[in-house]
């Protein structure tokens, strides 16, 4: 079993460490990091994490209004059988070697949402393959946890894996980076509700929804 992790960071080569480094060079996980091509600590993201299995991607930028967009590319390098949300400002308290003792539990061949967060909060979502080969992206919306979260719950397809500590420091990072990311959300928060970005996450809803059906069919 492989874990992609994919992690966008900008600004933040050491929270960036931290955060691979939280997953203790676990053999179940695989780390991908995109960086944008104008970052101005660029040169300081490694080309590698020594002896943790992790790489760096370059892109070009598509800043917070789009974060999304990381994630999707993200998914098209890597080959794991499930691929997860994460972000620069969050450490892995956990022992990883639980968190991969639960994912196992899974069957990566069939559509599934994990939740290693808070019961009414997946903020780090982990979506199996055969969720992203359905639906083709991980998200349409720069709120990505929240788009993933909700095509979980209407398809009964989400699972909270209890007993995991994520700790998230965004309150309390007062950098740019944030700030940045603070301003993205006040302007696309309304757009996630609108009726364009409804209708499109019912697409997804209803693709999970016939691959499901068809199966329970068989």
């Amino acid at each position: 079993m492989k874990v992609s992790v994919l992690m966008p960071s900008r600004g933040r080569p050491d929270l960036a460490q931290k955060a691979v480094e939280s997953f203790k060079a676990h053999e179940n996980f695989h780390f991908i990091v995109a960086v944008d091509e104008d970052d101005p600590r660029l040169e300081e993201y490694p080309q590698e994490y020594p002896q943790v299995d992790a790489m760096i991607m370059i892109t070009k930028p598509h800043g917070y209004r789009q974060l999304h967009r990381y994630y999707n590319e993200m998914c098209k390098r890597v080959a794991g059988d499930w691929l997860m949300l994460f972000n620069d400002d969050a450490v892995l308290e956990s022992d990883p070697e639980l968190l991969a003792s639960y994912i196992r539990e899974y069957d990566p061949t069939a559509p599934w949402v994990l939740n290693p967060y808070h019961p009414n909060d997946n903020l780090f979502p982990i979506i199996s393959r055969k969720f992203y080969e359905i639906i083709k992206h991980y998200s349409l919306s720069p709120h990505v946890d929240s788009w993933v979260q909700a095509i979980g719950e209407e398809t009964k397809i989400q699972e909270h894996i209890p007993n995991i500590i994520i700790n998230h420091y965004r309150e309390q990072m007062d950098d740019e980076t944030y700030r940045n990311s603070r301003k993205a959300v006040q302007v696309t928060a309304p757009e996630y509700n609108a009726e364009s970005m409804v209708a499109l996450r019912q697409i997804d809803i209803n693709r999970i929804r016939e691959w499901l059906n068809n199966e329970n069919n068989r």
